[in-house]
């Protein structure tokens, strides 16, 4: 099988994944297939702006993962914020739901209630 070279820009990192500088060039083989999968990765994930980044970011976190420095604590803290981003969202589309459904209640009851009035007066209309 053929081989595929995909080039990666080396960054100077001055925190996790925040990177300032790109000076150098690197270039690794891999298969067509792991390109591909890569580039679709990358193409279907807002988080990055091309392979480059996802292949930059996951090697980066996993530098972070060897060293003695990572803590999980970390990893874990930014779930739980996501976690409540998307609670709190949830909370906020139940209420909108609600106020939906109340305001529709109302107006049904105000449809009913029109209904019965229109009866009352042509029942008069008849009447006379």
């Amino acid at each position: 099988m053929k081989r595929k070279y995909v080039r990666i820009d080396k960054a100077i990192v001055n925190t996790r994944f925040n990177y300032c500088m790109k000076d150098a060039q690197l270039t690794i083989r891999v298969t067509s297939e792991q390109k591909q999968r890569w580039k679709e990765h990358a193409d279907n994930n807002p988080q990055y702006d091309d392979r480059t980044e996802l292949i930059t970011d996951a090697v980066e976190e996993q530098i972070a993962e060897d060293s003695d420095d990572y803590n999980p604590q970390n990893d874990v803290r930014q779930v739980l914020a996501s976690i409540e981003e998307v609670d709190e969202k949830i909370t906020n589309i139940q209420q909108e739901l609600e106020e939906t459904r109340a305001e529709q209640a109302t107006s049904v009851q105000l449809d009913a209630s029109v209904s019965r009035l229109q009866s009352f007066l042509n029942r008069g209309d008849d009447n006379e």
